[in-house]
């Protein structure tokens, strides 16, 4: 039995008694698991933290992605135009859901902060869920109508990336998102909120920039500071795409292939002839 841990639920904002409540259940579970698959070293740290199980029963297996989906070239006047975007502004994009883990609101009031000195951009979510009437009435209240656009749900980000000039994530915690690799590998640089397992992927101020969460000037800033510095966005861009070789799904795959392969010959008692 194995749990892929992709983040646990346990959040600084709960109450005691659900706080409690996720953490035996976890511990209970983990006694009849026989590994844990995190897919990132703070997913490992917290769950030591809180005695969920043993270290020896981590496994750590980052997150795969299709390398080739996200490496392709889009035409960006046809797809600025396809999405009511002005083909001449600097495009600064979130892929998440509305909801809040993702804390799109912080998002916004940072695109708000950016918009006041940089004139020549616009911002993006792509991504739906239930916070979208409070993010409406937030672009609106902060006069960013022409600014700000909320794409919905999309089946099409591998369209999206090439025509973002950087990716941001104001997420307030993650397993290991998917978003980094995908950006990384579309040779975009990352400013995101440091949890959870940013740093497992984010090398600071070389193919992003980290910042706390809940703090949307200082991410208004380091937005900034690539917008006005085309030759650092760039060069970030590109040592981004050399890390995110690494993150393949072949080879997350072969990865999780060989713990369930370990564990079948524990099981059998080194011998696979059975099976």
């Amino acid at each position: 039995i194995i749990h892929h841990v992709h983040g646990w639920g346990l959040q600084e904002d709960m109450s005691k008694v659900t706080k409690m409540l996720y953490i035996n259940s976890e511990r209970f579970s983990a006694t009849f698991t026989n590994r844990l698959i995190a897919v990132s070293k703070p997913n490992i740290e917290k769950g030591l933290t809180y005695k969920i199980c043993r270290e020896n029963k981590f496994k750590l297996i980052y997150n795969g992605i299709p390398l080739e989906k996200f490496q392709q070239h889009v035409d960006k006047q046809t797809i600025c135009l396809e999405l009511g975007l002005d083909p001449e502004c600097k495009i600064v994009g979130m892929i998440g859901r509305l909801d809040k883990q993702k804390n799109p609101l912080d998002f916004i009031r940072a695109a708000a902060i950016v918009a006041e000195n940089y004139p020549k951009v616009q911002f993006v979510i792509a991504g739906d869920g239930p916070l979208r009437t409070e993010c409406e009435n937030l672009i609106k209240e902060l006069n960013l109508n022409q600014k700000f656009f909320l794409l919905g749900y999309r089946n099409d980000i591998d369209k999206i990336y090439p025509i973002l000039t950087l990716t941001a994530l104001s997420s307030l915690w993650e397993g290991l998102p998917v978003v980094f690799q995908e950006s990384m590998i579309a040779g975009k640089p990352i400013v995101a909120n440091n949890v959870d397992g940013a740093l497992d992927v984010i090398d600071e101020g070389k193919t992003g920039y980290l910042v706390p969460p809940r703090q949307p000037q200082k991410m208004a800033g380091r937005i900034a500071t690539l917008l006005n510095d085309e030759e650092l966005c760039d060069q970030m861009g590109l040592r981004a795409k050399q890390l995110a070789k690494q993150f393949s799904s072949k080879g997350m795959i072969k990865q999780i292939e060989s713990l369930y392969l370990e564990l079948l010959k524990e099981y059998h008692g080194g011998n696979l002839s059975r099976l």
